[in-house]
């Protein structure tokens, strides 16, 4: 198995997603279609790169076409043929990491490049876990190489994001109440970190809130969503190293 540069481009360079909520539901395509194998993707404009491990030139065509009909069948328009890339080397690789992560900035995008829906730089710093996608797969790929560093590096970021703030879980449990029901800011700000963090559109229907918040806690995705709020406070100027968090055990937090 090795690393392929996959190159998907709109025909008539028409703009694949646009909207959020249809980006979010292609980033989820991947992640799902792209278990086990997809290192890192960004999608912009009127294409998408997709770096995937395959056995052979011919097995990742093949994978290729898989996404392109998987994206067109969630909204894309129609794809002109995969272009394929063999990644030669570490150097390569490592490059082409950072190449991804650059494309926000690139296209002229408004979204900071670290918390960019469309890209898999927030799923590499830790504030993100897209279902199916798996972050130590590009590790394994790049080893002695502190992945989450590089990409902070490239977005211009002093450090991976930390969780540290003055939020708790439980106000992140409070987050998932309907929103009419709590105005309080930092609850809805958790409330939009959530979203983003499991990659979907907000708002969900009440009902779901409702039920995430019977749920007990997962301490491992309580970090991430602070590391998710921290990167945001990060990436908005506002973040402050001072400041911690609490996170309660799935007992004090649920009652």
């Amino acid at each position: 198995m090795q690393p392929w540069h996959l190159t998907f481009v709109a025909r008539g360079r028409r703009t694949l997603f646009s909207d959020p909520v249809a980006l979010t539901r292609a980033v989820r395509v991947l992640g799902r279609l792209g278990v086990g194998r997809i290192l890192t993707f960004c999608i912009v404009d009127d294409h998408a790169h997709v770096v995937l491990n395959a056995a052979s030139r011919a097995s990742a065509g093949y994978a290729g076409s898989g996404l392109a009909r998987a994206l067109m069948a969630v909204g894309a328009p129609q794809l002109e043929p995969t272009h394929v890339r063999e990644v030669e080397g570490r150097a390569h690789l490592e490059s082409l990491v950072a190449y991804l992560v650059r494309q926000p900035v690139k296209h002229g995008l408004r979204e900071h490049p670290a918390t960019y829906v469309g890209s898999a730089a927030v799923d590499l710093l830790g504030a993100r876990r897209l279902p199916g996608f798996e972050p130590g797969l590009l590790a394994a790929a790049l080893p002695r190489l502190d992945v989450a560093a590089l990409v902070a590096r490239v977005c211009g970021l002093p450090a991976p994001p930390i969780p540290s703030g003055t939020l708790s879980w439980s106000l992140a449990l409070a987050a998932t109440a309907v929103v009419e029901e709590d105005r309080d800011p930092h609850a809805l700000a958790l409330r939009a970190a959530w979203c983003a963090l499991v990659a979907v559109p907000d708002p969900l229907p009440p009902r779901t809130w409702r039920r995430l918040r019977t749920r007990a806690v997962d301490v491992q995705l309580a970090e991430t969503l602070l590391r998710r709020a921290a990167l945001e406070a990060t990436v908005s100027g506002s973040y402050s190293s001072s400041a911690t968090f609490t996170i309660r055990s799935a007992s004090a937090a649920s009652s």
